[in-house]
């Protein structure tokens, strides 16, 4: 898996086998409200508008109020990274026209990493309001061979919006590979 994916441990991993559904083809249906994975800590909602699977935390661990959400998609074999620029310069220009007065904002540079299972588009955002509030938010695009996964992690702290991301990362990476033997 890719490198961020690896950094974590063997029973985080374990945890997240645990949690997998036993019915992930009906899961892979955009139609089922049912989560594909669960992960400890944090309340599931789907949002049938935009079919997205949200997911917000209610424990200290994950920070409360961070949010997880992703959709999936048909499978997308040919991963465009220029569309996936041009999509954050879209996000960027909507952000900077609605933000807040006094509001400061900041986009990282998107990023592409394959390896011989995923390819994955990633990019960063952070918001400073003027009362001193922060957001930081982690997009994520992951290509897999049944699946396409649209990924968004968002926290008042930027290294739990990175770790939320991670534990719904590699709980669907490995969902996504159940995909290969499902009928």
């Amino acid at each position: 898996m890719l490198r961020h994916a690896g950094k974590c441990k063997f029973a985080l991993f374990a945890l997240v086998l645990f949690a997998l559904s036993t019915q992930a083809e009906a899961a892979q249906k955009s139609s089922n409200p049912k989560p594909p994975i669960a992960i400890g800590g944090f309340a599931h909602e789907y949002l049938s508008r935009g079919q997205v699977h949200m997911n917000v935390c209610r424990q200290s661990t994950c920070v409360p109020g961070s949010k997880v959400s992703y959709q999936i998609y048909s499978p997308d074999r040919k991963p465009n990274f220029e569309d996936f620029k041009l999509v954050q310069k879209k996000v960027a220009a909507h952000f900077k026209a609605r933000a807040p007065k006094g509001t400061k904002l900041k986009f990282g540079k998107p990023t592409r990493e394959k390896d011989r299972l995923f390819t994955t588009f990633t990019n960063y955002r952070e918001m400073h309001f003027a009362g001193g509030g922060k957001q930081f938010t982690k997009s994520m695009v992951i290509y897999a061979e049944k699946v396409t996964i649209s990924l968004i992690s968002s926290s008042n702290r930027k290294k739990t919006a990175e770790a939320n991301s991670d534990l719904f990362l590699i709980g669907l990476m490995t969902w996504s590979q159940t995909l290969k033997d499902a009928k």
